[in-house]
């Protein structure tokens, strides 16, 4: 292990070979001024992906002046397959009567109250045209990284890269090792069930570099 930490801390400009994805920027700025590699998951806490570009923007400018010219990154999740455009109308109508009626008999069965208003996942519906521009804002920051959660896309992979960023890419089971390295990412880390069960009953293993 210590013959990959050496080149890689090196390579990333970092002290400890420690990766910290958080929401709080606090948090991102605390492990990278520790010397670890801070990412911000500019996707959103509790409702992930819903983080839009101009919150970006401003979140990872403030980072940058919490650290200095220290080495941080942001995390998006990018997974293929989603609609087209921002419409609420139009996932919607993708909703069959037979789940709609399944919804509503288990609100009579258990007398479930109406919503006082709408939830914190429902104003922001998941679109190749958000995708893009949450893409461009981490694209023109200042950050060092470009890190994917879901989804490592070869052209979006290829713009960070042109850039001058690293790209990342999380990997939860040993088939997406491949895949990452095939859409072009430069370094893997790995994140098993013990960062909130995000990838099945995989534990977290395995992190390491594609360029080392």
């Amino acid at each position: 292990m210590q013959q990959v930490r050496k080149p890689l801390c090196k390579h990333l400009g970092i002290d400890h070979l420690i990766f910290g994805f958080a929401h709080d920027i606090a948090t991102v700025a605390a492990i990278t001024n520790a010397g670890g590699y801070g990412a911000y998951g500019a996707y959103g806490a509790y409702g992930a992906t819903r983080r839009f570009s101009g919150e970006i923007r401003e979140k990872l400018a403030l980072i940058r002046s919490l650290v200095g010219e220290k080495p941080f990154g942001a995390d998006l999740v990018l997974p293929p397959g989603m609609p087209e455009h921002n419409s609420k109308k139009a996932i919607e109508a993708e909703i069959s009567e037979e789940h709609k009626n399944f919804v509503v008999r288990l609100i009579e069965k258990y007398q479930v109250l109406p919503a006082s208003g709408p939830g914190m996942l429902t104003f922001f519906i998941r679109s190749s045209d958000i995708e893009e521009a949450q893409v461009q804002a981490v694209l023109e920051s200042l950050v060092n990284i470009f890190a994917c959660g879901i989804g490592a896309p070869p052209e979006v992979l290829r713009r960070a890269k042109a850039l001058g960023k690293t790209t990342l890419a999380l990997i939860g089971s040993l088939h997406h090792v491949q895949r990452a390295l095939a859409d072009g990412a430069d370094t893997l880390v790995a994140q098993g069930y013990d960062a909130r069960a995000h990838t099945g009953p995989i534990g977290t293993y395995f992190s390491g570099a594609a360029n080392c």
